[in-house]
C-alpha cells in the first residue's frame, strides 16, 4: 500500500476505533465528534465509507442537512427529510424484496419524531444493526436553542435500533450542556487526527526531486505559515510556487492557483494586495484559455469568482459585479460550466439588490432562473433554487412591480415543487 492509501487509510482507521469503542457501549446513543476544521472532510469519507459496500459496521449512516432555524421547525424539517428518502430513494432496497410499506407519522410531535420511520425500516433489513442519523444542519441560527433541541432529543425514547451522530468544530460548540446532563449515553471523541501530518504525507509521496512533490510541499508550507501568522514566510513559499509553476510547460493552472491561494490567505487583513495577486492569476487565467489549455475555462472561472469575492465582502458592490459578469461569461463558453453560470448571475442580482436597484436585480435572477431550469434534474438539493427564487420575490417587492409573478411561479413550481413560497417563508430563506 503507497504513502497516499496510508495517509488516509490510517486516519480511517483511528475513526473506525473510536466508532467501534461508541457502539460496544449498550448505554450510548449519542456519538459528539469534537474536531478541527481540517478534519471535517475525513468525517464525512468516514460516512461514505462506511456506507459503501467496504464498511466494516453493519449499520447505516444517514446524513440529515435541514438548517436549524427553530425546534419545531427543525423537528418537522428533518422527518420530512427522512420520508421523503424513504419514498424516494430506497428503489434497491425495495427491489432486493424487503417490505418497507410502514406507517410513517406526518407531523413531528417531538424532536425525535424522525427517529421512529428510521427505527422502522431498521427493522425490516435483517442485515443491519442500526441506522445512524447523522445531524448536518446546513445552517444553525442558534446554537444554544439547537443544544437544547439535542437536549430534549436525548432526553426522549430513542429507538434501540438507531444513533445519534455530530460532529461539532471544538471552537464551535462543545455541547457541555448535553453532557454534563445525559453523561450515560452520550459520548464525546476527539478526533485527533493530526490531518496536517497526513496532507504532509500526501504531498511528500513520491520523488523530492519532482516538480510536482516540490510544488504540493510549498502549497502546504504556505498554509502552515499563514497558520502560524508567519505572513513574511507565507509570501516566500508563495512566491516560490509561483516561481516554479512558470517553469513547467502547462503548468498555468497551477501558477493561478498559487496566486488565489497566497492571495486568500491575506484578502481578509489586506484586500488591496490580496486582489492585485487575484489580478495576476487573471492574466495567467486567460492566457491559458486563450491557447486552448484544458483547464482554461474552471481555471478563469475561478479567478474572476476569488476577485468578485474579494469586493463583495467589505460590500464593494459595483466592482462585485464587474468580476460576476466575467465569470457568468467565461461560464458561458462551457456548457459544463451552467451552475456556475447561474451562481454569478444570482451573486450579481444579490449584489443590486444591495445598491438598492431591484430592476437590476430582478434581471439577474431571471437570468438564473433559466439557467436553473437547465440543470434542475442534475442536482438533488432545491436549496439554492429557494434562495434565487427568493431573491427575485423581493426585488419585485422593492421595485413594487409583481408583472411576472405568476410566471416566475411557473419557473419555481418545476425547480422547487408547488409548496415553494411556503418552504422560503417556513425556512427563512434569504436572496
Amino acid at each position: 500500500m503507497g504513502t497516499t492509501n496510508n495517509a488516509i487509510t490510517q486516519r480511517l482507521e483511528i475513526l473506525q476505533s473510536h466508532y467501534r469503542k461508541f457502539r460496544e457501549n449498550p448505554e450510548a446513543r449519542f456519538c459528539h465528534w469534537a474536531i478541527k476544521e481540517d478534519e471535517a472532510k475525513m468525517m464525512e469519507a468516514f460516512v461514505k465509507y462506511e456506507n459503501s459496500e467496504h464498511g466494516i459496521f453493519p449499520d447505516l449512516f444517514f446524513p440529515v442537512i435541514s438548517p436549524f432555524k427553530s425546534a419545531s421547525q427543525y423537528s418537522q424539517s428533518l422527518l420530512e427529510e427522512t420520508n421523503s428518502w424513504l419514498d424516494n430513494d430506497t428503489a434497491s432496497i425495495k427491489e432486493a424484496g424487503y417490505d418497507l410499506q410502514f406507517d410513517k407519522p406526518a407531523r413531528a410531535e417531538k424532536p425525535s419524531s424522525f427517529l421512529e420511520p428510521l427505527s422502522r425500516f431498521a427493522s425490516r433489513i435483517k442485515e443491519l444493526d442500526n441506522v445512524v442519523a447523522v445531524l448536518e444542519p446546513t445552517e444553525i441560527s442558534d446554537y444554544g436553542a439547537w443544544e437544547s433541541w439535542m437536549m430534549e432529543l436525548a432526553g426522549s425514547n430513542i429507538p434501540l435500533n438507531t444513533r445519534i451522530m455530530v460532529s461539532l468544530e471544538e471552537s464551535a460548540s462543545g455541547l457541555y450542556r448535553l453532557r454534563g446532563t445525559y453523561k450515560n449515553i452520550i459520548v464525546s471523541i476527539l478526533a485527533d487526527l493530526d490531518m496536517p501530518g497526513a496532507m504532509r504525507q500526501l504531498a511528500s509521496s513520491g520523488d523530492p526531486g519532482d516538480p510536482g512533490v516540490q510544488y504540493r510541499l510549498l502549497i502546504l508550507d504556505m498554509g502552515q505559515a499563514a497558520s502560524e501568522g508567519n505572513f513574511d514566510k507565507m509570501k516566500s513559499f508563495g512566491e516560490k510556487a509561483v516561481n516554479l509553476a512558470q517553469q513547467q510547460v502547462g503548468w498555468e493552472h497551477l501558477e493561478v492557483a498559487a496566486y488565489l491561494t497566497l492571495g486568500s490567505f491575506i484578502v481578509a487583513s489586506n484586500q488591496k494586495e490580496a486582489v492585485e495577486l487575484y489580478k495576476k492569476g487573471v492574466q495567467t487565467a486567460e492566457n491559458a484559455h486563450q491557447n486552448k489549455h484544458p483547464l482554461g475555462v474552471p481555471t478563469l472561472l475561478q479567478a474572476h469568482n476569488f476577485i468578485a469575492a474579494a469586493y463583495f465582502g467589505p460590500r464593494q458592490y459595483e466592482e462585485a459585479i464587474h468580476y460576476y459578469g466575467k465569470a457568468a461569461a467565461v461560464a458561458k463558453t462551457d456548457k459544463n460550466y451552467t451552475y456556475q453560470q447561474m451562481e454569478a448571475h444570482r451573486m450579481s442580482g444579490l449584489c443590486f439588490q444591495q445598491l438598492k436597484r431591484p430592476t437590476e436585480a430582478f434581471q439577474q435572477y431571471w437570468q438564473a432562473l433559466d439557467l436553473a431550469t437547465e440543470i434542475c434534474d442534475k442536482f438533488q438539493t432545491e436549496a439554492v433554487f429557494l434562495h434565487i427564487g427568493a431573491g427575485a420575490v423581493e426585488a419585485m417587492r422593492q421595485n413594487g412591480d409583481f408583472s411576472q409573478k405568476s410566471l416566475l411561479g411557473e419557473k419555481m413550481t418545476k425547480l422547487a415543487g408547488e409548496d415553494w413560497e411556503q418552504k422560503i417563508e417556513s425556512q427563512k430563506i434569504k436572496p
